[in-house]
């Protein structure tokens, strides 16, 4: 037994050292412990299996070789936490194994009798540990993201799937969470360390902290759920919450089963979905732009939930249209203007107007495109194209786009109203929930509840019904395949295992149709600014040069809303602190810029009008980024930063071997090494094509291709 000072952290600041115990895995004090765990911990059933129900984590700390080719790493030093209580340090994969089969000895665990425990970014941890554990069952997401592993009646649950935040983020905002995530860039972990390296006090003490602080924040879960009960993943949560709620009424199950889809209008609904429109409009793109208003939507999605209208009842087709048959103008117009529909729609001479700044057509979801002219993804002209989307896309591109002729087919309806009551009840309870604790002292941990769950409700609604089903075999490790075998589900067993499962009551279209709801909303605002004032967009905010239209226009969007929100049946707004009503939907102004640049969707710089420092948001980029970047001049096209916080991941697939590192022998095997490397700011020869021929846009329109 070692005893460790280790820091107390309030409010982003060290108030106090405790002393606390770390034992090794020899210790007979720690077999002593855990027998009589075995005989005191409480347990819970699920399924006929037995949960030991206590909080328990592991974590690994590693160290890079980085010169090797590939580059490599291996485990130095791990540490478990088992009950909230007990903290084992080791520092070989022998001493894991070992510890390992002393909890299935003393605490006589099986297939039938389990021990759950957290590891936050499971995924990481599972490439080292994999070829040191017999992997008796499974789940993965995608390919290298488990969920849970299990081993012999030890299951190994992913915490960041559970939290869906870092783990710093996840004890920050956790109620009764005594140990914080201690500082990482003190710990530096360039620093190449062995089995047999000498940890200091600080070195300790953050290996103890992130074990100790994921326990206290997974003994909190515990205390409105048991192990057996606690979902897989934050969404889970949401989706239990939902599923009691519409159980209410038994017309919602009926409702559910109405909606069933079949293997075409699953494909036609799944090929209309669309994400939120991220955009730099190509007339301001590059350019350094002079005090920038910003505009947030709130909450956009859970006022789509709230207020919009969804495809109510099953999909039908038009009486006598054979597939590919051409729809009638009269039967398309008044799909478009009374139900819900999908249709394939093929344009000639499809082209953005003039007075238009940002499309929100992907090239990637377009068929039969002729010479199209591709802003960085987005498709601003075509000769000739065919999409599928639904009616309020439509809605949309009326709006924005010209064109000489249209074709309809391929079109299925059904008939629009509002989600059930007892699923919008729900979302108002999260929306109320946020509102009123945010900014309250002491109740941090509801509030960050409360609006992850609210923001959980869209990933629910768009849950793939066809999923991948993903299995892990060792003995593909060293082929092309690296131990994964991806199968997709067959379609019509999926929508039969969808639809008459006892946990089923969600429509897959309402995913398709919220996201199509919040960008007609989007667009809504987007129309109010002026072309040559538009410069960035991102799924529910807009950025524009300084201009009263705009802030008059949203006001009057605003107004709509509010009217909305306070007459309908469920009353959308809550009272936050100060008793003041905030609204769902409503556009509202931020800080906004001294100035800003953008190159693209995902890729800008600012001065903050706040701070006045400079600020950098890029996919790939850390926020750290902006000390070595410096200006926004320097933020520019082709220039090199080498200080970014972008990494890249080799995933080395190797038997059990001994290595030496430093004079130190020890035991390894497969692993990953993340480097850290340069960033390169670019953008495709098409877009920059298309920004240097922006004038001429301006000038003749979009169509004009010098």
């Amino acid at each position: 037994m070692e005893e460790i000072k280790v820091p107390i952290m309030e409010h982003g600041r060290i108030v106090r050292e405790e002393i606390e115990k770390v034992y090794s895995v020899s210790e007979y004090y720690v077999s002593d412990y855990l027998y009589k765990l075995a005989n005191s911990a409480p347990v819970e059933y699920k399924k006929r299996v037995q949960y030991i129900n206590i909080a328990n984590s592991f974590d690994i700390e590693t160290s890079l070789l980085k010169h090797q080719e590939p580059p490599r790493a291996f485990m130095y030093q791990a540490q478990f936490c088992i009950n909230n209580d007990l903290v084992v340090f080791l520092r070989r994969w022998e001493e894991f194994q070992y510890f390992m089969e002393l909890l299935r000895k003393n605490l006589f665990l099986s297939g039938s009798r389990k021990l759950v425990i957290y590891v936050h970014n499971l995924a990481y941890e599972f490439q080292f540990m994999k070829n040191f554990m017999k992997i008796t069952d499974y789940f993965f997401r995608k390919e290298r993201k488990p969920i849970y592993i299990e081993s012999d009646g030890i299951q190994f649950r992913c915490s960041y799937f559970l939290s869906n935040m870092s783990l710093s983020k996840f004890l920050e905002n956790t109620e009764n969470v005594k140990h914080k995530k201690l500082d990482g860039d003190e710990f530096d972990y360039s620093r190449v360390r062995t089995p047999e390296s000498r940890l200091y006090d600080f070195e300790k003490a953050y290996c103890y902290c992130d074990v100790k602080g994921l326990t206290e924040a997974i003994a909190q879960r515990l205390r409105e759920d048991t192990i057996a009960s606690i979902p897989l993943t934050s969404t889970g949560y949401v989706r239990r919450d939902c599923r009691q709620n519409m159980a209410k009424d038994e017309l919602n199950k009926l409702l559910f089963i109405d909606t069933r889809l079949n293997s075409t209008t699953y494909k036609m609904c799944k090929d209309a979905f669309a994400g939120g429109v991220t955009h730099a409009s190509i007339y301001t793109s590059g350019q350094i732009i002079e005090d920038v208003d910003s505009w947030d939507r709130q909450s956009s999605y859970p006022y789509e939930l709230m207020y919009g209208m969804f495809p109510i009842g099953k999909f039908n087709t038009l009486s006598g249209i054979m597939p590919g048959d051409k729809v009638l103008d009269s039967d398309f117009e008044f799909a478009v203007d009374h139900t819900c529909a999908i249709f394939d729609i093929t344009f000639t001479e499809f082209r953005l107007k003039n007075e238009a700044s940002v499309s929100p057509v992907s090239v990637s979801k377009c068929k039969n495109l002729y010479n199209p002219v591709d802003d960085n993804g987005r498709l601003i002209y075509a000769a000739m194209v065919t999409i599928r989307i639904t009616q309020t896309d439509y809605t949309i591109l009326r709006d924005i786009f010209d064109w000489d002729k249209r074709m309809v087919t391929n079109l299925i309806f059904a008939k629009k109203g509002k989600l059930p009551k007892e699923f919008r009840e729900v979302v108002m309870k999260y929306y109320k929930l946020k509102t009123e604790l945010k900014g309250i002292s002491g109740s941090e941990y509801e509030y960050m509840k409360a609006k992850n769950r609210l923001n959980a409700l869209f990933g629910m609604l768009v849950t793939d019904i066809q999923n991948d089903e993903i299995e892990y075999r060792d003995d593909l490790r060293f082929n092309d395949r690296a131990g994964w075998n991806r199968e997709k589900q067959e379609i019509e067993a999926a929508l039969k295992k969808y639809y008459f499962m006892s946990s089923g009551f969600l429509p897959y279209q309402w995913g398709t149709w919220t996201t199509a709801n919040a960008r007609r909303s989007l667009y809504d605002g987007i129309l109010t600014v002026p072309r040559d004032y538009m410069i960035y967009t991102d799924t529910d905010s807009i950025k524009n040069r300084k201009c009263k239209k705009v802030a008059t226009e949203l006001k009057k969007i605003n107004k709509k809303i509010i009217e909305q929100c306070e007459s309908s049946d469920i009353k959308g707004y809550a009272l936050d602190k100060m008793g003041k009503k905030r609204y769902l939907g409503i556009w509202e102004e931020e800080d906004g810029y001294e100035k800003f640049k953008t190159l693209g969707a995902k890729k800008y710089a600012y001065i903050s009008r706040k701070d006045h420092e400079l600020h950098i948001t890029v996919s790939g980029m850390g926020k750290k980024a902006a000390k070595e970047v410096g200006t926004l001049e320097n933020f520019a096209i082709g220039n090199t930063f080498y200080d970014a916080g972008r990494t890249v991941s080799y995933y080395n697939e190797e038997e059990i071997h001994e290595i030496e590192v430093m004079g130190s022998k020890f035991t390894t095997a497969s692993n990953v090494a993340i480097v850290n490397t340069t960033y390169t700011l670019g953008v495709t020869d098409t877009y920059r094509e298309i920004l240097d021929h922006a004038d001429d846009f301006r000038k003749n329109g979009v169509h004009y291709i010098k």
